[in-house]
């Protein structure tokens, strides 16, 4: 299938068809300031750096998987809402609905392929009675949130491994009724609350001043070589993929110093720095001078 969307380059999302399978798959790339506090709020491992989301969006048809855009984007903005804001934990209320969707998803999938239910067996020969509740492995509330969509603090997700236990528990009791011709119909399902996800987060209103036009307003007037005027567009491209937004209002001296540590970690030197510091703030001045920023941020070289 050919892809379904062109791929824009630097941190713009796009749908993908993968080679081999087909699947079209949402991608966006990770802001490099944001990698590492993306990976911990997604619950990956100390130390490393998330420098992409990426997942299915559980369709092979181009059409289908353009309407399952606008849910894409917000999954992703959730995900950098909580890296920036801090992850929601999830309500007990929450927990419980998830935890009652993955029980019944379970059962389902086992009338669809009884094969699926042999992974389970001896499970409830290793929980003793008296232990309390066992946590499943953290990967089965992990791909259960990230199905939902859902982007939640870390001490909400063992508390939803917990509740993934008992509720496996209570499955394999009621496919033992089952089996053994009892099809009652089961109370516990209407027990269950109904899943409500974490209120978005409202994303902060721009400025109305991007950094891209106003490099675009400073190259019509600005009385530099094409040579000057190319490496201050690839400068300034450059910062806008680094903070992952393209908003001139919003940028600090913070930005900037950030911005700074992370080229000289990966290898730039002081001369390099200073040149291209430099020639974006020709571009911020610009819009002091136009009356479209107050200030232009300072940062030590």
């Amino acid at each position: 299938m050919a892809q379904c969307c062109v791929s824009v380059p630097h941190v713009m999302p796009s749908l993908m068809a993968a080679p081999k399978t087909g699947s079209v798959r949402f991608r966006q790339a990770v802001p490099k300031a944001l990698q590492a506090i993306v990976a911990e709020t997604l619950g990956r491992p100390a130390g490393t750096r998330q420098i992409e989301l990426k997942w299915t969006v559980g369709t092979k048809d181009a059409a289908e998987a353009k309407r399952q855009w606008p849910g894409a984007l917000l999954r992703a903005q959730g995900i950098f809402e909580a890296a920036l804001s801090g992850a929601t934990p999830l309500s007990a209320e929450q927990l419980h609905a998830l935890a009652g969707i993955w029980s019944q998803r379970q059962l389902d999938l086992w009338a669809a392929d009884p094969s699926e239910r042999q992974a389970w067996n001896g499970w409830r020969e290793t929980v003793e009675p008296d232990d309390g509740p066992i946590a499943l492995p953290s990967f089965y509330a992990e791909r259960l949130l990230e199905s939902a969509g859902v982007v939640t603090d870390p001490d909400s997700r063992p508390r939803l491994s917990e509740l993934l236990s008992q509720r496996l528990n209570r499955a394999l009791m009621r496919q033992d009724q089952l089996d053994a011709g009892d099809y009652n119909r089961d109370p516990l399902p209407r027990t269950f609350p109904a899943w409500v996800p974490p209120a978005a987060v409202a994303p902060e209103p721009p400025t109305g001043t991007s950094l891209s036009s106003l490099f675009d307003r400073w190259a019509v007037v600005a009385a530099v070589k094409p040579r000057t005027a190319a490496e201050t567009r690839y400068a300034t491209n450059a910062l806008i993929e680094f903070l992952g937004h393209d908003d001139a209002g919003r940028l600090q001296r913070g930005d900037l110093q950030r911005w700074r540590d992370a080229l000289k970690a990966d290898g730039l030197s002081n001369a390099t720095w200073k040149n291209r510091l430099s020639l974006v703030r020709q571009v911020l001045l610009f819009g002091v001078s136009e009356g479209v920023l107050k200030a232009s941020p300072r940062v030590t070289r």
